[in-house]
């Protein structure tokens, strides 16, 4: 068809649909303009598929009101909204504060908003109420909008820009755009003169109720204000402002244009196609009026939208409905820089072995909780502060058993609220978000950094947070929105494994580490894994001087490692959403501990090594200590866990403290008793020598007297003054050694020889120096105590003691000689 043609074409449809949209433009009323948005973007698809000869058609109402029906907000994604709710829809955005009631006819009647419908024809009313944040530097329009733009014919475009260049004489005020890269289609009119209803009340006056019609505005006021000169009206910050708008010619429930005189109903999606129909208010400052509306800050922008829809509600058996709410949300919202609080509930599907997560807004809970109980909805916390955390993990629990209570016992119409509300089948909101945009300062030219982007980071087994992730070449570092210091900071020499996983449906990368484990649910987990992976093996030559950030062992969570009354359980962990992994099968409980200190030699190897480590300390929880029935058994095994033990501590922390001799704990065996390292020494293997009053390694000494029976099944029965020498030794000088049965007392002299040979000293013509261990230890040793250091001292050493014990001035004094710096990483002993 030739050009002419086309514009013939176009002109035999004016008279029976243009005419009546021409005739709705020129009314000065916000009731239109939505209908003015469908038949301008009618008439522009017309023209571009008259080869296809689209036709309209009537489409019948669904069913059931709601379903299939969408709205959203677009300023606020995460928001969970919907019409004709009880509790006003909350607006919060940089320019606007305040709250709204989107309202449709209900086909199905609404026993709650019916009444205010009665006696009107209108099918859809909007009401918003609230104050402006900042005063408006420009002007406030109300926009029909579309999300995006179309490709149109040069006639078509030509056409219409000249029908709408004839209304916009009519109408100067009117904006219209077909939609380009920087604006989206849309037809705005200016909010103070185009609204039905305004009415403006100083703050400490009581203004018009939100979702009633006795909204007094008079008519010489409202033709007033629609005869200001757009540009001179005034917002101000100290006013409540409300208004609303309504027409009777969109059809949301059936997605029609009705009521038009002379035109048959036309389905909205026989113009739209699968677009949605936006409806915002926002702020422009119009430097010119030809230029586009590009960048606008808006008030409010609602999405409204049209899909299949779901089984009827009256086919759903509410009550059985299982759902359970596992985590709180804290996100960021981009559009108002705030972090809201939803909420991530697991819902059985039909098929009654799978679930599904779907994330619903606190706003969107409180809605459900106020039908029944409106006390309880009020009092919810919608905003994620660091002082309300903990208030947080207790309302998730609450809000769980007030759901549960509804599902079983509330009003039809609070278990119909319910169901809608996990219908919604909601994904996590975006991540894609730029660390500029979640306020996070990364100093990337300082960093060498190598991957990076948001996700949503586990705290705990109730608290999911969206953060910023960083890979640089030595650590994965994870920034809270508005932060320029990470919130953790995991070294990549520290990383033992990296995994990709599922939390319920949720997928995650894993970083294991000496001590926790971090989940992570980013968008591509395995691109991610790889990254940290490569970043870890390069990173595979480093020493034990690089340690994590000192850390507060009362601050653990269980969903990092498992706690016992304040200790750091290092072999130990709960992984949410599974149960354990680890094998029934038990195994020889010496090979399983000398298996420890033999990974622990080469644990700074490689990562493969650190995992090496990390299993075989968690094999100790599946060894049954009933195998160990000699004390040569027992001394083994003891020995070998408490090297192991004290290594993993110092790998996870810098420096060994008193306290954490006693927080640092291994659970070990089937009997599962959780052993730190001062229980093992004087709990255990000094169970039958004098308890000590006080050690200067300690904050306090154990009292063996004190444990239950259950500890006796490793107690030592017998005394012997070599071991805590030695376990003094492994800690001082980082050696290790692999104590087996058949060798462990000739291993034991040879620690305590070796150690002694550093430190005694003939120090003067009288004098002879032990180490201080042995004045710790001197009730061990006895009256014999230097007869009993001189059997693992050289000939050489021994005969100047001889020469120097007879004198009569002889003094024996305690100091440790060596000035020797311990190794850096643990050594085998004697290498």
């Amino acid at each position: 068809m030739s050009p002419l043609n086309d514009a013939a074409a176009f002109h035999t449809v004016l008279p029976s649909t243009l005419g009546d949209a021409m005739l709705w433009l020129m009314v000065p009323s916000i009731t239109s303009i939505m209908v003015v948005a469908a038949f301008v973007f009618h008439h522009i698809r017309h023209q571009d598929d008259l080869k296809r000869k689209k036709a309209a058609h009537r489409c019948t109402a669904a069913p059931h009101f709601g379903h299939g029906l969408n709205l959203a907000d677009v300023t606020n994604p995460s928001t969970s909204i919907a019409f004709n709710s009880r509790t006003p829809i909350p607006i919060d955005t940089p320019l606007f504060e305040g709250q709204a009631h989107v309202l449709v006819r209900n086909p199905d009647g609404d026993s709650h908003w019916d009444p205010l419908f009665e006696g009107k024809r209108r099918t859809i009313w909007v009401m918003v109420q609230g104050t402006f944040k900042r005063a408006p530097r420009g002007t406030v329009y109300v926009a029909g909008e579309l999300p995006r733009s179309m490709q149109l014919t040069f006639w078509a475009k030509t056409l219409v820009s000249m029908m709408i260049t004839s209304a916009q004489t009519l109408m100067g005020s009117m904006h219209f755009s077909f939609g380009d890269d920087t604006e989206s289609p849309h037809v705005a009119l200016p909010l103070y003169q185009s609204a039905d209803t305004m009415i403006a009340t100083p703050q400490d006056e009581v203004p018009p109720k939100l979702g009633t019609a006795q909204w007094d505005e008079t008519a010489a006021q409202r033709a007033a204000r629609k005869r200001t000169p757009v540009g001179t009206e005034c917002f101000r910050t100290d006013m409540v402002y409300s208004f609303q708008f309504h027409t009777m010619h969109v059809d949301l429930p059936s997605w029609s244009i009705v009521n038009l005189p002379g035109i048959q109903d036309v389905s909205l999606k026989s113009f739209l196609g699968d677009m949605s129909l936006r409806l915002g208010v926002y702020e422009h400052v119009d430097t010119a009026p030809s230029l586009a509306h590009a960048t606008k800050d808006y008030c409010f922008c609602f999405d409204i939208s049209s899909s299949p829809a779901p089984p009827p509600l009256d086919k759903l058996d509410l009550p059985e409905v299982d759902f359970d709410a596992w985590m709180w949300l804290e996100h960021f919202d981009a559009a108002t820089g705030l972090r809201p609080v939803s909420y991530l509930f697991r819902v059985l599907q039909d098929d009654m072995c799978s679930a599904k997560t779907v994330v619903v807004s606190s706003n969107a809970l409180a809605a459900v909780l106020a039908v029944d109980s409106p006390a309880d909805a009020s009092a919810l916390l919608t905003r994620a502060r660091r002082e309300h955390y903990q208030a947080l993990d207790e309302q998730t629990v609450d809000v769980n058993r007030q759901l549960h209570a509804i599902a079983a016992h509330g009003s039809d119409a609070a278990k119909r609220e319910l169901v809608l509300c996990l219908a919604s089948a909601a994904a996590l909101p975006s991540m894609d978000v730029s660390a500029k945009a979640m306020g996070v300062n990364v100093w990337r030219w300082d960093l060498n950094v190598c991957r990076e982007g948001s996700g949503y980071r586990v705290v705990s087994d109730t608290f999911l947070r969206h953060e910023y992730l960083v890979l640089t070449s030595t650590d994965v570092l994870l920034y809270r929105t508005y932060a320029s210091t990470p919130a953790k900071k995991v070294p990549v020499n520290h990383i033992t494994d990296v995994t990709t996983r599922l939390i319920n449906d949720m997928p995650v990368v894993g970083i294991h580490t000496w001590t926790d484990v971090v989940y992570v649910h980013v968008a591509d987990p395995d691109a991610w894994k790889d990254a940290i992976v490569a970043a870890s093996e390069r990173s595979s030559v480093l020493t034990s001087s690089v340690s994590l950030k000192a850390l507060n062992l009362q601050c653990w969570t269980p969903f990092n490692v498992v706690t016992y009354e304040g200790q750091l359980v290092l072999n130990s962990r709960k992984l949410v959403g599974s149960p354990s992994d680890d094998s029934t099968a038990t195994a020889d409980p010496i090979a399983v501990a000398m298996a420890c200190v033999d990974a622990g030699l080469s644990v700074w190897s490689s990562r493969a090594r650190r995992l090496e480590f990390a299993r075989a300390t968690q094999a100790l929880r599946l060894v049954d200590l009933a195998a160990l029935d000699t004390p040569e058994k027992k001394l083994v095994f003891l020995l070998n866990v408490y090297q192991a033990l004290l290594m993993h501590a110092t790998l996870v922390l810098p420096r060994l403290t008193t306290t954490a001799m006693h927080q640092c704990a291994y659970e070990l065996g089937l009997q599962k008793l959780v052993l730190s390292l001062a229980e093992i020494e004087h709990v255990l293997l000094r169970a039958a020598a004098p308890q000590l009053g006080h050690v200067p390694y300690l904050d306090f000494v154990p009292d063996a007297a004190a444990y239950p029976a259950a500890f006796g099944l490793l107690a030592l029965p017998h005394r012997d003054f070599r071991v805590s020498c030695a376990l003094h030794a492994h800690r001082a000088h980082k050696h290790l050694v692999v104590y087996s049965v058949d060798g462990v007392h000739a291993q034991l002299s040879d620690v305590v020889g070796t150690y002694l040979r550093q430190h005694v000293r003939v120090a003067g013509p009288a004098t002879v120096t032990l180490p201080v261990v042995c004045k710790w230890y001197q009730v061990d040793f006895g009256h014999q105590i230097l007869r009993k250091t001189m059997g693992f001292l050289a000939d050489d050493t021994i005969a100047a003691i001889q020469d120097v014990a007879d004198h009569p001035k002889f003094a024996l004094e305690f100091r440790d000689s060596t000035t020797a710096r311990p190794s850096p990483q643990w050594m085998p002993l004697g290498a």
